[in-house]
This record gives structure tokens, C-alpha cells and sequence, in this order.
């Protein structure tokens, strides 16, 4: 049934040479489906196959979306097998292989906002979509009077900020004297010195990427730090001195680079983390010194440092919020959208979406209240305003904890297996503590059931502990896919996270997340202080176990459409082979612009064929095999020939609109055609050809010609060998 059909990979390769895989978002997505609908009509689908034939976990994600969609009219079933289903898409869902957009979508930041985009009820079946953070050339008219259909939604995909424990955590001496400085062998009162200078001033002028470039800084500086403690240590304390003054030169640099990527990489915040701890690294070698250099000027000098290190420790994001980065292209107002594929009446005891206190730009607070659309998104009004970077404080939802009593206030443990029975007024919040004693050679552990487990969710951890003697705790996070497996296999490892905690002086917070098995059926905490030579003592604090609950978001702006005034032109295409397509172009009184779906390359080439009044262009669409949009973009029957009469009419043409040539969709071709383009003419025939297709013609053709030139010479040479004159 689909031989004679182009196929798609359900993970478009275009989508994934930007990194989304848009199936895999499809099948872990349990956010409405019809999504994938409105994604699929990009690339001209009226088919779906299946396939079943896979495992298990995999069909379990999508066999309900599936269903979702047929029981929706979405998709209807054409046959059905043990191993694949096929689907036919409803005809109102598929965009045909040219048409013309009657609305566009500016949407900066990352391809997978597709996903998102496409999942508002208000989106429009004939969109373009254009990216602007794609690296490819973006079109002028998007936001000017200049759009050729006067209608224009901008989304931002903000990125989320992927922090850990460890960047709120203080080193220890141990972690300090494991950071590895770099090494000095040619000293600033070297004659040589000069060369190190011109090398490190060539490595920075490389070096053009603002985060690696930072990074560059921050392995400079400590360059300086180490090569003032050996000038410090030699008695040479004017080098010394002025050794520092360059450490803050460097310094103010990396600490400005900080503040600018604090506003635009969200991968930024990994690099902070390495700041931090060579701060404290740099702050430590410069106290040394400065008990040699005993000077006001140089105590100054401290005291600058110490400004600086503090500006870089500000850029910290609060603890108990999730920060977003984005950035605005046009000014305007945007409001925030917001949904979650979680029940919140499950999870909260109060519906937090309807009231948010939102930071933004670090500085501004403010409470908005969300409005709940029928596509499930909550929509918050008039958040932005202006357009240029800036930054989201969303506030960390806190959901219920999963561990009863994790404040260790009641004496009773109840979902515990080797229940506790000691407390210690050492605490953290409240008056108690759990309090783990072993003495040598014995261990003590502790196992946490969590309530209302689901799986295939996300779960956070997160506690205080402290380390009094001896060795430090264990954690562990258990996962039971049967709840009778160890009792077959007793020593199976089932453990989907493991880690021995250093050992802290002072109470440190830790966390972290897990996202379990859908096959599991239980998931339990394991603490656990392990046996030694000598008495441990360890204080354990505020254990929380939460459902992990980060919203979906997008900001937009929403202008209101203008086109229903507006005429478009109507389009009659057909597609003679693979590399050449005819498109009739009927009523063009304005610019539009036409959308082509095959995979964007410049070498797809667009040429006027100028209409002639009167004349029947019936013979070059043939019979008109669908129509779109009641009536006004038609289809006729595809030819399939390598070769047709025709095939040298665009040669000697010159392409229409080759600087209009824009990628759409975020890999499909658009062209921005006006009436000075093509002559004034309202009704055109439009050719659309790969041009290094007639370099195989061609290179066919002197092939040919070279052949029959090949098999004529010898046609004689045989001629000429067999024929004997008579004696």
C-alpha cells in the first residue's frame, strides 16, 4: 500500500542533528498526544505504521496514546497485525508538500519547542515556524510591516539552569589540597617571562567562546596565585606584589565574563561551581602570602580580591527556586505559560499554579495569577516586556514527603525496617535528629519505605548529615521490580543509586534525584553507617523524599491575526520526480511566501515560468489527486519520470528569490516571493528543481556521447579490418 510512498524515520534526522528526538519525546511525554499530530503534519504525513514488534516497555509508553488518537478521529486504523498497525491521519491534519502560511511563529531557543508549540489549541494547521537560534539565516520581515501575513506569535523555550547540591556545599581542607593548581616554572622576574606572557595573551585571543574563554581566565589566575607564593617564599616581595596586582586584572575579567553568562548560558552554572572552589583554593595560597608581604598596600589588595570572589559567589541561584534563562527578540508583552502532566490535587494540599511568585531578573518580585486554558496550560499575563536577555525565578514547587516523620520530631518510624531508637538534640530545624551509633566491627542500617510510590516518576532526595566520629554514611536508593525476586535471587543488586558520604564536620545539605523503572513496584531509601575499626557516630536531618515536579514552560506573545482580510494565492503543484516539482501559482496580487517541505539545501532552486492567458496548464498537473483547505491548494497526480521533455527548460533561467531562500520548520524550504520577483504576474507556473540534478544529466550525456563515440570507432575499425580488396 506504501510502496509508492516516501517514508519518515519517526525521529526526523533533521530534528536530530539539533539534538531532540521528537519519538522519544512522543512516548515519554504523558502530556496530551495530539501533539505529535500537529508535529507530523510538518513533513506532509497521511500515514502512521506501528510497529509493535518492539519491547515491551515501549509499546506499553505509546499503545495508549494511540489509542487516544483513534478514539479521537485523529487517526483511523487501515489494518491491524500481531506485529504493526496502520494508520491513516485525518485529511484535516496533513499540510500538503507546498502551501502558503497564513500566520507565522518566531520562536527562539531550542527545536524541541516544537513539542510545545504545536500543543496549544489556538496553533494553526498553516504556519511557518521559524527558529532563530539555529545558526541559519532568519528572515527580516518576521516582526515588520513587511510580514506577508500580518500575523506573528514569538515563543521562547526558557532553558532551565541544571544545578547541584554540591555548588551550596563549603570544601573541606581535604577537597582544597586535592585541587590540582597549575604549574610555574619560569617566574615573572625571569628574563624569559616574556614568552609566557605572549603565549598566554595568543591563547586568549583564540579563544573566542565567552565559557571557555572563562575558563582560560580562571586557570590564568590561578597561574598568578601560585607564581606569587614562590616569588612570596623567595623574598622577592615587589614581583610578589605586583603578581597580585595582575591576579586582579585577571580577576575583574573573569568575574565580568561571569556576570554576562550568568544572563545567557545556562551551562554556565558548572563552570561557577569550579570558580567557587578555586576561590577558596586562590583565598587560602593569598592569606599565606600576605603573612609575608605584612603591608597596607598589599592588605588593600586582599581586600579587593576578596570584593571580587564575593561578586562571583552573589551569581549563586537561590537554593529554593529553578532558574530559567531566556532571551526576548522583539519587544512587547509576553506572558508566561505554564502546565504539568502530574495530578497537582494528588501532590499538593493546595493548587500552586493558580497564585505565582515569580523573580525576574534577579531583582523584580512579583505575584501573578495564572488563568487555566482548555489545552491545560496556565497562562500568566504581561510577565516581559522588553526584548534582550533575561532571567526566571520559578519557585520550587514543594510536594508532599514521601517519608513519614522525616524530621525525626516523633520517637515512632512508621514505613521503616530497623526502626531507630535514638534521637539527638543536635538538630537542624527542630529539637531532634536521628542519631546512627555503631561501635567496632558492628553496622547499623536503616530502611525507608516511600509512600505512594509511582513508577517511572522522578523522586528527590534530600537531607542534612553530620559526621561526628568514625566513618561517614552510606545511601542507597533500592528499587524492586518484584516484590519476590530477592527471595529466587537473594543477592542481586538492585540498587539504582549508591554513594559513601565524606565525612562532615558541620552539617551539609545533600540531594539528589532518581527516576525509577516503570517496571518498578517499590522503591526504598537505604541509610546506612558501615562498619569499622573504631566507634561512628552520624546525625542524619530533614529527610525529605519528593515526587519531582518541574512544569513544563514557554513565554509567548500573541499578536491577533489579521489575515482573514488578507487573500492568498492559490496553488495547483505536482511532482514530476524526486528532484523536480511544478507548482501553478493563481491570484499572487501580494507578497507571500510559498513553503516547500523537503529537507532544506540552497541548491534547491526556484524558477518563473511566465503564465500565457488562455492557456491549459491541465496537461503539466495531470488529474488533481487531493485538495486542501477547501479547495485552495490541489494536488495532481505525481509523475515519477527520470526524464521529461522539459527537463532542460530552467538552464538557462535565472532562480527567483535565491536571497529570500530560508529554512522553515526547522528543515524545510521558504521562499519570500513578491510581485517585482516574478513581473507583476498574478498567475505563474513556478519550477522547483535541484540544480546538481542536471549535472548528472549531464554528466549522463557525455557519458552517452562518449559511448556511441566509443561504439563507432570500433563499428569502423571491424568494418575496415574485414573488408579485403581482390587481387
Amino acid at each position: 500500500m506504501l510502496f509508492s510512498k516516501n517514508t519518515l524515520s519517526a525521529n526526523s534526522p533533521a530534528y536530530l542533528s539539533y539534538g531532540w528526538h521528537p519519538y522519544q519525546s512522543f512516548n515519554s511525554s504523558t502530556f496530551d498526544p495530539q501533539w505529535y499530530i500537529n508535529y507530523l503534519s510538518l513533513f506532509s504525513v497521511s500515514e502512521i505504521i506501528y510497529h509493535k514488534d518492539v519491547a515491551p516497555r515501549f509499546v506499553a509508553q505509546s499503545s495508549q496514546k494511540i489509542a487516544l488518537l483513534e478514539s479521537r478521529g485523529l487517526i483511523t486504523p487501515l489494518a491491524k497485525t500481531e506485529y504493526a498497525d496502520l494508520y491513516s491521519v485525518n485529511t484535516a491534519k496533513i499540510l500538503p508538500h507546498f502551501y502558503v502560511p497564513k500566520s507565522l511563529i518566531a520562536s527562539a531557543g531550542k527545536i524541541d519547542a516544537i513539542s510545545s508549540i504545536t500543543s496549544f489549541n489556538d496553533y494553526d494547521l498553516r504556519t511557518g515556524i521559524y527558529f532563530l537560534d539555529l545558526g541559519q539565516r532568519v528572515p527580516d520581515f518576521l516582526n515588520s510591516p513587511d510580514n506577508p501575513t500580518n500575523s506573528l506569535q514569538t515563543f521562547i523555550k526558557p532553558d532551565k539552569v541544571e544545578v547541584t547540591a554540591s555548588l551550596y556545599q563549603k570544601l573541606n581542607q581535604k577537597e582544597i589540597d586535592a585541587l590540582v593548581m597549575p604549574g610555574t616554572r619560569i617566574l615573572p622576574n625571569s628574563l624569559l617571562y616574556f614568552y609566557v606572557s605572549y603565549k598566554e595573551a595568543s591563547l586568549l585571543k583564540k579563544e573566542t567562546d565567552l565559557l571557555s574563554r572563562t575558563d582560560l581566565l580562571l586557570w590564568l589566575s590561578g597561574k598568578r596565585i601560585m607564581e606569587m607564593e614562590q616569588l612570596a617564599s623567595k623574598g622577592d616581595e615587589k614581583q610578589a606584589f605586583f603578581t597580585m596586582r595582575r591576579y586582579l586584572d585577571f580577576l575583574n575579567d573573569l568575574v565580568e565574563n561571569l556576570n554576562t553568562l550568568s544572563k545567557e548560558r545556562a551551562e554556565y552554572y558548572k563552570l561557577l561551581e569550579k570558580v567557587q572552589r578555586y576561590f577558596t583554593k586562590h583565598a587560602m595560597v593569598a592569606k599565606k602570602v600576605a603573612g609575608i608581604i605584612n603591608t597596607n598596600s598589599f592588605k588593600n589588595l586582599m581586600d579587593e580580591m576578596e570584593e571580587l570572589h564575593k561578586k562571583a559567589n552573589l551569581l549563586t541561584p537561590l537554593k529554593d527556586h529553578d532558574l530559567y534563562l531566556l532571551k526576548i527578540p522583539y519587544d512587547g508583552s509576553y506572558n508566561l505559560l505554564l502546565r504539568t502532566d502530574k495530578n497537582t490535587d494528588s501532590i499538593f494540599d493546595v493548587n500552586p499554579f493558580k497564585k505565582l511568585d515569580l523573580i525576574m531578573d534577579n531583582t523584580l518580585k512579583k505575584t501573578f495569577v495564572g488563568e487555566k486554558r482548555a489545552d491545560g496550560w496556565y497562562e500568566y499575563p504581561n510577565v516581559f516586556s522588553s526584548s534582550g536577555y533575561h532571567s526566571l525565578y520559578l519557585p520550587r514547587f514543594q510536594s508532599r514527603n514521601l517519608i513519614t516523620n522525616g524530621s525525626f520530631e516523633s520517637p515512632s518510624f512508621s514505613g521503616t525496617s530497623n526502626p531507630p531508637v535514638e534521637r539527638s538534640i543536635e538538630a537542624v530545624d527542630g529539637n531532634f535528629s536521628l542519631k546512627l551509633t555503631v561501635d567496632p566491627g558492628d553496622e547499623q542500617t536503616i530502611s525507608f519505605t516511600i509512600a505512594d510510590f509511582i513508577p517511572g516518576d522522578t523522586y528527590r532526595f534530600s537531607f542534612y548529615c553530620h559526621s561526628l566520629l568514625g566513618t561517614p554514611l552510606e545511601i542507597g536508593v533500592w528499587e524492586i521490580s518484584d516484590l519476590n525476586k530477592k527471595d529466587v535471587e537473594p543477592d542481586i543488586d538492585e540498587y539504582s543509586h549508591y554513594a559513601s558520604l565524606a565525612c562532615f564536620s558541620a552539617w551539609q545539605w545533600q540531594t539528589f534525584d532518581i527516576s525509577s523503572s516503570n517496571n518498578s513496584k517499590q522503591m526504598r531509601l537505604i541509610i546506612k553507617l558501615p562498619a569499622s575499626d573504631d566507634k561512628s557516630i552520624a546525625l542524619l536531618d530533614d529527610l525529605r523524599v519528593e515526587r519531582v515536579f518541574i512544569p513544563e514552560i514557554v513565554v509567548r506573545q500573541s499578536e491577533a491575526s489579521l489575515y482573514t482580510n488578507k487573500t492568498f494565492p492559490k496553488l495547483t503543484f505536482t511532482k514530476v520526480n524526486p528532484t523536480k516539482y511544478r507548482v501553478l501559482v493563481q491570484g499572487a496580487t501580494s507578497p507571500y511566501l510559498l513553503v516547500f517541505s523537503e529537507s532544506f539545501q540552497d541548491n534547491w532552486k526556484l524558477y518563473l515560468k511566465k503564465a500565457i492567458p488562455g492557456q491549459d496548464y491541465s496537461s503539466d498537473f495531470g488529474t488533481v489527486t487531493a485538495s486542501y483547505f477547501d479547495g485552495e491548494i490541489e494536488e495532481g497526480r505525481r509523475q515519477q519520470v527520470f526524464w521529461d521533455k522539459l527537463s532542460w527548460e530552467t538552464w538557462f533561467s535565472k532562480p527567483l528569490a535565491e536571497e529570500n531562500h530560508y529554512l522553515v520548520n526547522g528543515y524545510g524550504n521558504s521562499w519570500y516571493i513578491t510581485p517585482q520577483n516574478t513581473a507583476e504576474l498574478s498567475t505563474y507556473e513556478l519550477v522547483v528543481e535541484l540544480w546538481p540534478q542536471r549535472l548528472f544529466y549531464i554528466g549522463l550525456a557525455v557519458s552517452g556521447v562518449s559511448l556511441l563515440t566509443c561504439l563507432a570507432s570500433l563499428f569502423f575499425v571491424v568494418k575496415k579490418s574485414n573488408f579485403r580488396p581482390s587481387e
